[in-house]
């Protein structure tokens, strides 16, 4: 996986990193007496996880821990799981945004411009030369 991950073009090495600081990002939030600053507000630990905004997250997390291993192996199905990662990303922002009450219109902003990510990081995926070569190529 280290000698894949050398040969990614720069911008999918960037992807995948994001992709794992999402699960670092969650596992912060399992420490107690740690606060979360979502929107602005401020959420303890043991309300994120009350709340559903934890477990919803751990799952996003999940979601985008596998894609980026599935990206470094080169899996047929990567750039489709990547994708579908960003898309439940997208879909969390509103969603705690409502359980932590701060309101789904607070983050519709936050939506808008992940949605536009998600379209961008789905065009350089299938579309960007430097991706399709590297899951084009045959080195595992």
């Amino acid at each position: 996986m280290v000698r894949n991950f050398l040969k990614m073009p720069v911008l999918l090495k960037l992807c995948t990193a994001a992709s794992l600081a999402v699960l670092m990002w969650v596992v912060v939030t399992m420490f107690p007496h740690t606060l979360i600053h979502v929107f602005g507000r401020r959420i303890t630990v043991a309300d994120w996880w009350r709340m559903g905004a934890g477990p919803f997250m751990l799952i996003v997390a999940l979601l985008m821990s596998i894609s980026a291993v599935m990206l470094l192996l080169r899996a047929r199905h990567a750039r489709l799981a990547y994708v579908v990662a960003w898309i439940a990303l997208t879909v969390a922002i509103p969603f705690v945004a409502g359980v932590s009450g701060i309101g789904v219109r607070a983050s519709e902003s936050s939506a808008i411009s992940n949605s536009l990510l998600t379209l961008a990081i789905s065009l350089y995926l299938y579309l960007g030369k430097g991706t399709r070569e590297y899951f084009r190529s045959s080195t595992r």
